[in-house]
C-alpha cells in the first residue's frame, strides 16, 4: 500500500523566493507535465478510489520502483482523471480531438516541493489495460540513488550568474527533469541579448546538472516580438 499526501493546489503568478536580500523570480517545474491527458475530453477527481485499483496499484508499484519508497513520500497527490472519448459533455473543443491519443484512459497528476513555495509537477497516464503511456518525469532510483540530493536555487542562481561565457543577470529559474542524464537539473534563463534588429532578441538558458552543480549545456534562440509585426508563424499541428 502506498501512502501520497493529499493537498490543494493554487495557481500563483510571478513566483519568487528571497536569496538574502536578492529576489528570486522562478516557474514551478514541468508546467507541461499535463499535456498528454489535456486535449483529452476527462473527468478529473480529488479522490484516487475513483480510478479502478488495479490501475491505482499498476501507478503505485511505478512510483516506488522508480523513485523508491523515502521520495515517495515526498509526494503530493493533486488529482486523478478518468478520459472518456464517447461523452460528448466532456468535448470542451472538439478540434482538440483530432490531436489527443485516444489511447488515453486514466491519469495521475503529483507534485513534490523542491523548496519553499516551489514545486515539481509530473503526470503518470494509462490506457485502459493499464500500460504505461508517459515518459518518465522522475530520475530512476536505481542508478541515481541521490536524486534528490539538489543543490538549492540560490546556489544554482549563482552559479548561472557567474559563468564564464553567458553574462547575465537570471530573470527566472525552474528545476526540470532530463532523462539523458537520470537527473534534476536546473534551467536558468538569463536576461535576453539585443541583436539591434527591431523585435527580436536572443533568449539564453544556462543548464545546471542539479546533484554535481556542473553546467551541461548553454542554450541561446533568437525570439521576435509581437508588438513588432514579427510574430512567427504559428506551426501547424501534426496528425
Amino acid at each position: 500500500m502506498i501512502f501520497i499526501n493529499t493537498i490543494a493546489v493554487a495557481t500563483a503568478q510571478d513566483l519568487s523566493t528571497y536569496c538574502g536580500n536578492k529576489k528570486i523570480f522562478f516557474d514551478n517545474g514541468n508546467k507541461d507535465n499535463f499535456s498528454f491527458v489535456i486535449h483529452c475530453p476527462y473527468k478529473e477527481y480529488n479522490d484516487i478510489e475513483a480510478l479502478p485499483k488495479k490501475i491505482v496499484d499498476i501507478n503505485n508499484s511505478y512510483l516506488i520502483n522508480r523513485v523508491g519508497k523515502y521520495f515517495v513520500n515526498k509526494i503530493n497527490f493533486v488529482s486523478c482523471d478518468i478520459v472518456d472519448f464517447s461523452d460528448s459533455n466532456l468535448v470542451k473543443y472538439r478540434s482538440w480531438l483530432e490531436v489527443a491519443d485516444r489511447r488515453v484512459k486514466f491519469a495521475f497528476q503529483y507534485y513534490f516541493n523542491v523548496q519553499k513555495n516551489m514545486k515539481y509537477y509530473f503526470t503518470t497516464v494509462y490506457d485502459s489495460a493499464g500500460n504505461m503511456l508517459f515518459k518518465h518525469m522522475l530520475p530512476s532510483v536505481d542508478s541515481n540513488k541521490d536524486f534528490y540530493k539538489l543543490i538549492d536555487v540560490c546556489r544554482a542562481t549563482d552559479i548561472a550568474e557567474h559563468d564564464a561565457i553567458f553574462k547575465g543577470r537570471v530573470v527566472t529559474i525552474s528545476l526540470q527533469y532530463s532523462d539523458t542524464i537520470n537527473s534534476f537539473i536546473w534551467e536558468a534563463r538569463l536576461t535576453d541579448v539585443d541583436t539591434k534588429t527591431p523585435g527580436v532578441n536572443v533568449e539564453r538558458t544556462i543548464v545546471i546538472d542539479a546533484n554535481t552543480w556542473i553546467v551541461l549545456n548553454r542554450i541561446q534562440q533568437e525570439i521576435s516580438s509581437m508588438c513588432d509585426g514579427n510574430t512567427p508563424i504559428f506551426p501547424k499541428i501534426k496528425k
